[in-house]
């Protein structure tokens, strides 16, 4: 009977706090979601690191997060969801904040969304000093709430008219015409 010899791979887990305590790459990021891959139950330490204190680690969690729900929307629970939504209402930094709010557009918004974060989006959209990326992303979040509550439409149109779109890029033009052909 011959011998079969069995080659085990153990993975050495991630230190991921090490890892985005200093600047990553584009590389990197692919490092780490094939990492998350090969071990689903990663996911969850990289994802606790959004909260970080440290901006710069909590960003760059993000940024990877963010590239990993792109394709692996359904590694999202609404209990995240809901975490990222409360915790987007206290980011800082336009940066961190556009990733989160990208995060749960890729991810898709639980059932129950907050009226404190509906008004959080609108608030962004109508903040002069807000990133346009930010209220690109809060348009586009409100236009997915009024799919499931179309009393909103009425309220995001009206907000949308009154901003002076001229101004803005053509990214956030886009978007708000986007949302008004899909409102007719």
């Amino acid at each position: 009977m011959p011998i079969i010899f069995i080659k085990l791979f153990i993975i050495k887990t991630m230190d991921f706090l090490k890892i985005f305590s200093k600047p990553i790459t584009k590389e990197v990021i692919v490092q780490i979601i094939s990492e998350i891959r090969m071990q689903p139950v990663e996911f969850q330490k990289v994802f606790d690191l959004i909260f970080n204190e440290n901006n710069n680690i909590a960003w760059r969690a993000a940024w990877v997060v963010d590239n990993f729900s792109r394709k692996n929307n359904d590694c999202i629970c609404d209990k995240m969801k809901v975490k990222l939504m409360d915790f987007s209402q206290t980011v800082t930094k336009d940066g961190h904040l556009r990733l989160c709010l990208s995060i749960l557009l890729n991810a898709g918004l639980p059932a129950n969304v907050s009226g404190e974060f509906i008004n959080f989006c609108f608030g962004n959209i109508l903040n002069k000093k807000t990133a346009v990326a930010v209220k690109a992303l809060s348009v586009k979040i409100l236009s997915k709430i009024c799919e499931t509550e179309p009393d909103l439409r009425n309220e995001l149109k009206v907000v949308l008219q009154n901003i002076d779109i001229q101004n803005y890029t053509a990214g956030m033009k886009s978007v708000v015409k986007h949302f008004f052909s899909d409102f007719k």
